[in-house]
């Protein structure tokens, strides 16, 4: 699977694009309403079982299908946090695939102290070494500053102004369609799912340039 497949139908763009036979708008606003925790249709449910067609269509995705319904079922707190350790780990996975494959590079990992233990840390370096673009770099950001909102205010949520006008800034949100509105936590968990995907199989990629020892000119 191209890594921009779903992209395209989170963020709105081409609704020419098809799934297995599914229309784009179709799948798009079937995925909205799963996120959302809201009744799908008569004719998705007949039409789609969301999880086994998708594992079917994307075998190496089960890791996110099984998040994708811990997402689902998680409070607006819980999908915040959820999402945002996901994509810290798989940020980290980034890392590790392009650097030395040693106890040097793994050590910056480990402890509290580690210098590239938290997600803020995880986000810059990705971006300085180029394994992540302009926008998947923006929306990490914002991702973690809702994460934060929701991690240390009590009984906040996504009709919170800070997190709305956090969300809203968004590059891999779902947009509105036709009569279709997309909320907050909408916007966040379409964006969320949208770089997760981008970053699942990147580790992969990104392993084919790793970083070796040289030896240096004195």
């Amino acid at each position: 699977m191209r890594e921009t497949t779903l992209g395209r139908f989170l963020t709105g763009k081409p609704e020419t694009c098809h799934s297995r036979g599914m229309p784009m708008r179709q799948l798009r606003a079937t995925m909205i309403a799963h996120f959302s925790g809201g009744e799908m249709s008569d004719q998705d449910k007949s039409s789609v079982n969301f999880k086994k067609r998708f594992e079917k269509a994307y075998p190496h995705l089960k890791e996110f299908t099984a998040f994708l319904m811990e997402m689902n079922q998680e409070t607006d707190r819980g999908a915040a946090l959820v999402a945002a350790t996901l994509i810290e780990e798989l940020l980290k996975r980034c890392l590790l695939a392009f650097m030395v494959d040693n106890k040097g590079a793994k050590g910056l990992f480990d402890g509290m102290n580690a210098p590239l233990h938290g997600f803020s840390s995880r986000i810059a370096a990705a971006y300085g070494l180029g394994l992540i673009s302009n926008e998947e770099y923006e929306d990490c950001q914002i991702i973690r500053k809702v994460r934060n909102e929701f991690a240390h205010t009590l009984g906040t949520n996504y009709e919170n102004k800070k997190i709305i006008g956090l969300c809203a800034n968004l590059h891999g949100s779902a947009k509105p369609y036709g009569d279709g509105q997309v909320n907050t936590r909408e916007q966040f968990s379409t964006a969320a799912v949208a770089l997760i995907l981008n970053l699942t199989n990147r580790p992969h990629y990104i392993g084919r340039k790793r970083l070796t020892y040289e030896e240096w000119q004195r």
